[in-house]
């Protein structure tokens, strides 16, 4: 048994040390708008975060820490659904087991309750317990065609629940609204966006979405769905990401993978220029 584990164990450094570190860096100039998983091994994601810890002598640096908020949502390599606090961003607290059955595509919480929706990749439309993290499987929504729902939220001065879709390859994706009772999604208009990736809708009802393409924070139009510029995130954002406003604060809060340091940040975003402010590291990331 002893000669046999050692064999085993020989073989798997042996496959790291054939990983080619360079390719697995290349890869981060593409753009991805699924799960890191979907993308490196379990393997590779070893040897990447060995080079990352060797770049990043402190990665605890905080360039702004607000108040304490509860932001929620799922942590897709350990398949868990908890929340973040924004004063203590590099702690995930696990509620329970992510409840979908393909990735987590977009959600959302309702205004004033504790029941959130979530679209995953496949379509399929959940009713989730923010407070236990059950997930319940209530129908389907199906997107336009060709694309996937990467982005969702609740107008918080009316309900109406709008969703951002993909095809993710051209400048093709679309807002939509959303009935949850339904089920039924109601095209508004194409964005021209390439890769618009999370959504959120502020106090006043304006709806906004970062493009992990072009790296640019857009405003959308409620009634025709057409794009504006606000300007550049600052960073090269990748793979699934989250946004959400928040009523306290006044704050657009956003997630996503950054490539250059290898994890995973949480940053609060100017939605008049764009521009980022990072409020700390995400772990896991």
């Amino acid at each position: 048994y002893c000669c046999l584990f050692l064999i085993g164990f020989s073989t798997l450094l042996s496959a790291q040390n054939q990983i080619d570190l360079n390719e697995l860096l290349s890869r981060f100039d593409e753009s991805h708008m699924g799960a890191i998983t979907d993308v490196f091994t379990s393997e590779e994601l070893k040897v990447l975060e060995a080079h990352f810890d060797a770049l990043n002598t402190d990665d605890t640096n905080f360039d702004r820490r607000g108040p304490k908020i509860r932001l929620y949502g799922p942590e897709n390599v350990g398949n868990d659904f908890g929340f973040l606090n924004t004063n203590a961003p590099g702690v995930f607290n696990v509620i329970g087991p992510d409840g979908t059955a393909d990735f987590n595509g977009a959600g959302a919480i309702m205004p004033g309750s504790t029941m959130g929706h979530v679209i995953d990749n496949a379509g399929n439309f959940y009713e989730v317990d923010i407070l236990t993290g059950m997930y319940i499987q209530v129908g389907t929504v199906v997107p336009p065609t060709g694309e996937n729902f990467t982005g969702m939220e609740f107008n918080p001065t009316n309900g109406t629940l709008f969703a951002i879709s993909t095809d993710g390859t051209t400048n093709t994706s679309t807002l939509s609204t959303i009935n949850p009772v339904s089920m039924t999604a109601t095209p508004i208009g194409n964005t021209g966006l390439r890769l618009p990736i999370a959504l959120s809708v502020n106090g006043t009802g304006n709806i906004f979405t970062y493009d992990i393409d072009d790296d640019m924070l857009y405003g959308l139009n409620s009634t025709t769905g057409a794009a504006t510029a606000k300007g550049s995130i600052g960073f090269n954002a990748d793979f699934g990401g989250g946004m959400t406003f928040d009523t306290s604060s006044g704050n657009t809060y956003i997630t996503s993978y950054n490539p250059a340091i290898g994890d995973t940040q949480l940053r609060i975003v100017d939605l008049i220029t764009g521009m980022t402010t990072v409020v700390g590291t995400v772990n896991p990331g």
